[in-house]
């Protein structure tokens, strides 16, 4: 686009709280996993998830598969698989 159309670009003015509500769904730094058991996993889990922006869960999402393959490919070599240390 010519910098010429730049002003003819159609920008909402939203109020502060409307804009940090849109980008925490893009990214929240400051969501945290609170501590937990095997009994409580599960809750802690949803209630993370729920306050994650898009990027966060992206990113934990491509951790887990890692994961997941590094497990089964040291099943398929026999080899022996650990728990996490919460486990």
């Amino acid at each position: 686009m010519a910098i010429n159309y730049l002003g003819k670009v159609p920008i909402p003015l939203f109020p502060d709280h409307v804009m940090e509500t849109i980008s925490n769904m893009y990214s929240n730094p400051s969501a945290q996993l609170a501590a937990f058991t095997r009994q409580t996993f599960l809750q802690a889990h949803e209630q993370h998830n729920k306050s994650c922006g898009i990027w966060e869960l992206d990113q934990k999402h491509k951790q887990m598969l890692a994961e997941l393959h590094e497990a089964q490919d040291r099943i398929i070599e026999g080899k022996p698989v650990g728990l996490p240390a919460w486990w």
